[in-house]
């Protein structure tokens, strides 16, 4: 539905009996909140270039109204704290100052432990006990957001690309370097 199926590892899709890929599930949970909030007008995105001589820009967060965060959820908590009228790059917005091993998991988890959890979908909030009666009446609603991202990234191509390689930039901003293991 939002995401390819690994061909091992992945993440466990609660009470369905398969696994998508972590890297391309916040890929859609990243695209399909701003699109959404962009849709319902609550902000704008723009390409900004960042030279008048380049062709390389970053994608610019436009915020047009205040708004209750948990209606679009985690990843809109910083807009949330922006008047409006003000601005700022996708990148600020997703960007996490955190250095962890695999930021697409934590992104994820960041994502369950703050929208998800506290809705009751999980046993005392833990990720490997789902209430599945509850989550499955969530279904139809996730299909309608994915068949929503697939057709923005149709009618809008080069935002949709731009929300994705912001997203990807951010993710390996908060990723730790690697050790490098010296041997005389």
């Amino acid at each position: 539905m939002f995401s390819e199926r690994p061909r091992f590892g992945g993440f466990s899709v609660p009470c369905l009996d398969f696994k998508v890929k972590h890297d391309q599930l916040i890929m859609a949970l990243s695209t399909v909140t701003y699109a959404y909030m962009e849709y319902e007008n609550v902000i704008e995105l723009r390409f900004r270039r960042m030279s008048r001589w380049s062709r390389a820009g970053r994608l610019l967060v436009l915020k047009k109204k205040n708004f209750n965060p948990r209606k679009y959820g985690y990843l809109s908590w910083k807009l949330a704290r922006m008047q409006p009228g003000g601005w700022t790059y996708l990148y600020n917005v997703f960007y996490e100052d955190v250095k962890v091993d695999s930021p697409d998991k934590y992104m994820i988890f960041q994502v369950f432990e703050h929208d998800l959890a506290p809705l009751g979908f999980f046993l005392k909030g833990d990720i490997r006990k789902p209430i599945c009666s509850k989550i499955m009446k969530l279904r139809p609603y996730a299909e309608k957001l994915a068949m929503f991202r697939r057709e923005y990234a149709r009618v809008y191509p080069d935002k949709y690309g731009m929300i994705i390689s912001e997203t990807k930039e951010a993710l390996r901003d908060m990723e730790k370097e690697m050790e490098a293991d010296y041997y005389d």
